[in-house]
């Protein structure tokens, strides 16, 4: 909490029980900044022995001001928390020594047995720019391997303080004869570039790097799932300056002959490592139903037949050209819950069999006119909760079939006339929670089987006959939570099927 300079603080304890010998209440620490505070600094006191003090009330300040029973906690103590620890020997007649520090990235140091006095480190930082050297040069050796097993994980991953210039890593894959190799990444962050300039991954599908080259990667988007031709993979990382934020992790396995069938999510579908694929439908048409976490992108290569693909609360921050190009099985699209900002125009194009979009929950601001012309089988779609300002005409060009449509919870300050056109199947029409002062005449003329209209939480100040012109089928009218000061008569007039207002 950040609180102003110069003002009395009031804290009190509530007793849980009656009887007044009980205290009222334990105190521990208790520290007041008049700023925000870094949560790395948070952090970094958390691992101390409590000698931390705000600089508007300090712990002391605040046992003195105490009233009635409040039990007092101090101090809390720096004993070993029994982590991970590494222990460094140095000969106790010289001062003034460094000392080399090595251990397994992930393993504990081993107990010793010696009865001799040690120091521990509890919480260890570099600071920013200063980096120690490796020692030995063998950290650069270690990453370049020969793995033989059926199945493995290897990676490459950066210690906080040791950071290479460069590095170039070979791991050859070799499994049994008349076996494949199946190869996927569970976590992918390189430098970032058009070209994959001075950092980058390369898969080879052979023994060596004469064998044809079948990707290469960089940047943070998972690579697709990859099947060799033969019982050979080579996997090549080669990058040129600070790699403080690059490492990655694969795993791969052998797979026999029988082992790769079309129901499996290997080489025909390639389901993407951040992904998990399950078969859904008839014997005679089954799809895949794709789910992602932390996904920064939509994973590139989906399975052929993917039917239904789950991205919902994850990162992703824009919808690519072709990103669900050639998927004509896909049925169901959510990708509710992320950080969308944009949409490419094309980036629905030749998915016609979609029939459900969810994208609500996102950040959009505009949408370009005709965005889901490819989406000629739309029947819902959902832009709730996002910060659209106005609804333009054309926005939702080419969705003739389009029966719910949602955009509850915007910032919707203006209908444009048109907007509706083409949409005589729409059946519900969801458009409360936004900033709608009028309706312009006849919007909704063209929705004649439309059977409920929210406008509620709005601040219309006005309905008018013309308002619902057009609207027979209509039942379910929601005007509640606006500014309604005066309605004509008969402004409900031709609304004939009307059955709740």
């Amino acid at each position: 909490m950040c609180f102003p300079r110069r003002r009395n603080y009031d804290g009190w304890f509530q007793s849980y029980k009656q009887t007044a010998s009980v205290a009222l209440g334990k105190l521990s620490g208790f520290n007041i900044w008049s700023y925000t505070v870094k949560a790395e600094e948070i952090l970094r006191m958390s691992h101390g022995c409590g000698t931390e003090a705000g600089d508007a009330k300090g712990l002391e300040t605040v046992r003195k001001g105490l009233e009635k029973e409040v039990e007092v906690h101090l101090f809390r103590t720096c004993n070993d928390r029994k982590g991970d620890r590494v222990v460094v020997y140095t000969n106790s007649t010289l001062f003034n020594q460094s000392a080399v520090l090595a251990s397994p990235p992930y393993n504990r140091s081993r107990e010793t047995e010696k009865k001799e006095d040690l120091i521990a480190l509890t919480g260890l930082y570099i600071d920013e720019g200063k980096h120690c050297k490796h020692k030995p040069e063998l950290a650069k050796q270690a990453c370049s391997e020969n793995l033989f097993k059926h199945v493995r994980i290897f990676l490459l991953s950066v210690i906080p303080g040791y950071y290479l210039d460069d590095i170039f890593c070979t791991w050859h894959i070799t499994v049994p004869f008349r076996y494949t190799i199946r190869l996927e990444f569970q976590e992918f962050r390189l430098k970032d570039h058009p070209t994959c300039e001075s950092c980058f991954l390369q898969i080879f599908d052979g023994r060596d790097t004469a064998a044809p080259a079948i990707g290469r990667f960089c940047g943070y988007v998972y690579p697709p799932v990859f099947v060799s031709s033969s019982n050979h993979f080579t996997i090549v990382l080669r990058c040129h300056g600070n790699l403080r934020e690059s490492r990655f992790k694969a795993f791969y396995h052998s797979i026999g002959a029988l082992d790769n069938t079309e129901s499996s999510c290997s080489r025909q579908q390639g389901c993407p490592s951040s992904c998990k694929c399950e078969e859904f439908g008839g014997y005679h048409d089954k799809k895949i139903l794709v789910t992602g976490e932390d996904l920064l992108t939509v994973p590139s290569n989906l399975p052929f037949n993917t039917g239904a693909v789950l991205f919902q609360q994850n990162r992703i921050s824009q919808l690519r050209e072709k990103d669900f190009a050639g998927l004509t099985k896909l049925e169901y699209i959510d990708m509710s819950f992320n950080i969308l900002l944009h949409l490419d125009e094309d980036c629905f194009q030749n998915v016609s069999s979609v029939n459900t979009l969810r994208l609500n929950s996102n950040f959009f601001r505009t949408l370009p006119t005709g965005a889901f012309t490819g989406l000629p089988n739309l029947r819902v779609l959902d832009l709730g909760w996002n910060l659209l300002r106005k609804a333009v005409s054309g926005m939702l060009d080419g969705l003739s079939n389009l029966e719910v449509l949602s955009l509850r919870s915007n910032q919707l300050k203006e209908l444009e006339y048109g907007v509706f056109d083409d949409k005589s199947n729409m059946t519900y029409l969801y458009l409360q929670n936004n900033k709608l002062t009028t309706i312009p005449d006849g919007l909704f003329g063209a929705l004649s089987k439309l059977k409920l209209l929210n406008l509620s939480s709005n601040r219309l100040k006005t309905v008018t006959k013309e308002t619902f012109q057009g609207l027979k089928s209509l039942e379910y009218l929601y005007l509640d939570g606006n500014r309604l000061s005066k309605v004509p008569p008969d402004a409900f007039s031709e609304l004939t099927s009307l059955k709740y207002l």
